[in-house]
């Protein structure tokens, strides 16, 4: 519930040099720039403010630059607050902070609209205090107002904003029709829940029959489902599953029994359903828009199964953060874990497309990943990463400097060092939980950075589940590569309770590997036709493993020290 404000704030804004008032809540808009200068209105929240003042505009721009501004915070998210904002922003920031709360019930969420840039000279945005982590209530909602945050991702200092619509698609075909396209593009990333069908690798059976008016269902396993004390286990609308044609959303799990059923979701039919019947998690279609005609979206894939007025998400297209600047998660004492449900990242792109980080922005202090993209596509990510993740963690480390995960998909990552870490770049396709994003992350090109510093990763490069087809370039790394850990490695998991992945053309290249334990792995899955291959100069320390004859390992120069 929004309470009405009647007072109107009115800020110094300029256009074409000239001075003008600008009343924040005027639905007027031109053809021209409105330039925002932030130093002429004052204050530590004078950059809300003069983001705040973009709208009504066709586009913005807001001059921050002068670092006698002095640290500034966020009170509430500017881009949304009070009205969100969908036009395309420059904003330039200045050698000063930028601060929010992230770690209680007045957390500020902050989300990108598509089109935005911004410039960092010299600015660092962190939260207010240290070694905080995220609340559920605070968790990145789509404009429709339902969670867009798989539960395992964490959540950034910034995120990309995600546009929330319902649609509806036939099986077998591309065409989806929405019910707002207003803020969908051609080339976005969209994401429509029920699109992949059931997902074989997550099933489980009935324990029990249930009538078409069952509330509530047991199940033989529950493994791989989202359990009680999860971080996904809030995410009551995202629990979907599948049995004999019917979707079904359950909210809430109580040992082996789902609750709080709501049958017959997206257009199908509640139905009894028989004792041992298969049920199977809901899949979501990750894929790409390829054209817009009013309401009419055709889509890169096609659907596997008829949905009316499904959930879709897209996230927002065309944010690039640049310059030189640093987006700090105030993480100091790595020997504590944050009271809170999701662990404070640098930038989160959920179903995002075409971000873009410059080479000279820094990502530091951060509990779980510099930046984080889950169902992304064609985003173009650099920087320079520092002490990002918990190498305490279970003994075996947590987070990844970059992290593509869940249908992750054709991203770039052109990174420029990394120092201090666990992982310095994890491709994944789901973590024990399942979530709605869950699925394969290919044909990403990942070049990773130089390695600084005296400490070790525990891993350099992980390509996890059925994630394929990815290229992979690094230098000379150094790591621990104990417990399953490695300087490099393919590994199918054990996270698919019904199924065994096949990771497969996964194609790396490397400079040397130095590993106390492991330097190249391959493991947990038997096929033939993997073809994972490893081509480098020298293994100067670490023992080597592969699961499948297909996947090799070659050397141009001889293995130094091997064991």
């Amino acid at each position: 519930m929004f309470c009405a404000f009647n007072s109107y704030l009115t800020v110094a804004v300029y256009r074409d040099d000239q001075t003008v008032t600008a009343d924040r809540h005027s639905q007027n808009s031109n053809d021209f720039p409105r330039i925002v200068h932030a130093d002429r209105i004052g204050g530590a929240q004078a950059l809300e403010k003069s983001i705040q003042a973009c709208y009504g505009t066709a586009s913005c721009v807001v001059d921050a630059r002068n670092p006698s501004m002095g640290a500034q915070n966020f009170s509430v998210n500017p881009f949304a607050s009070p009205h969100h904002l969908n036009m395309p922003i420059t904003i330039y920031t200045g050698a000063y902070s930028v601060q929010w709360d992230v770690s209680d019930d007045n957390a500020v969420t902050v989300d990108l609209p598509s089109d935005l840039k911004w410039i960092l000279k010299g600015t660092t945005i962190e939260p207010s205090s240290p070694n905080t982590a995220i609340p559920a209530s605070a968790f990145l909602k789509d404009s429709a107002g339902r969670n867009a945050n798989d539960g395992g991702s964490g959540q950034g200092m910034l995120n990309a904003r995600v546009y929330g619509i319902d649609g509806t698609i036939s099986a077998g075909s591309r065409i989806l029709t929405v019910s707002d396209a207003k803020n969908l593009r051609v080339g976005m990333a969209i994401a429509i829940v029920g699109g992949a069908g059931g997902v074989a690798g997550q099933e489980t059976m009935l324990d029990g029959a249930i009538t078409s008016a069952a509330t509530q269902l047991t199940v033989a396993k529950v493994t791989g489902f989202p359990q009680a004390g999860s971080s996904n286990s809030t995410l009551a609308e995202y629990n979907y599953v599948m049995i004999d044609g019917e979707i079904i959303c359950w909210r809430g799990i109580d040992g082996t029994t789902m609750q709080n059923l709501a049958r017959g979701q997206f257009g199908t039919t509640p139905a009894n359903h028989s004792d041992k019947a298969s049920i199977s998690a809901l899949g979501t279609l990750v894929t790409e828009i390829t054209d817009i005609n009013k309401s009419t979206v055709t889509l890169l894939d096609k659907s596997v199964l008829t949905l009316t007025n499904t959930q879709v998400q897209a996230g927002a297209n065309n944010v690039s953060v640049q310059g030189n600047g640093t987006i700090s998660g105030n993480y100091i004492d790595r020997g504590v874990t944050p009271v809170g449900s999701v662990a404070v990242g640098g930038v989160l792109c959920y179903a995002c497309s075409s971000m873009s980080i410059g080479e000279d922005i820094l990502f530091t202090n951060l509990q779980h990943s510099g930046v984080f993209i889950t169902g992304g596509r064609h985003n173009v990510i650099s920087g320079h990463y520092r002490r990002i993740g918990r190498p305490s963690a279970g003994g075996a480390g947590l987070g990844a400097d970059i992290s593509l995960f869940g249908n992750a998909c054709r991203n770039v990552i052109r990174s420029s060092t990394h120092q201090d870490g666990n992982y310095m770049v994890l491709i994944d396709d789901r973590s024990d939980d399942f979530n709605r994003l869950s699925g394969a992350s290919s044909e990403n090109d990942v070049r990773v950075g130089r390695q600084e510093g005296p400490e070790k990763y525990t891993s350099g490069v992980g390509i996890e589940g059925y994630s394929s087809r990815n290229k992979v370039t690094v230098g000379r790394i150094s790591v621990t590569g104990t417990g399953s850990n490695a300087g490099l490695y393919v590994d199918a998991t054990s996270q698919w309770p019904s199924a065994t992945p096949v990771p497969a053309g996964n194609y790396f290249t490397f400079k040397s590997i130095s590993s106390v334990g492991v330097a190249i792995r391959t493991a947990n899955y038997f096929s033939g036709d993997s073809s994972n291959l490893f081509v480098g100069g020298v293994i100067l320390k670490g023992s080597s493993a592969l699961a499948s004859k297909s996947d090799r390992i070659i050397q141009t120069h001889a293995r130094l020290g091997a064991r």
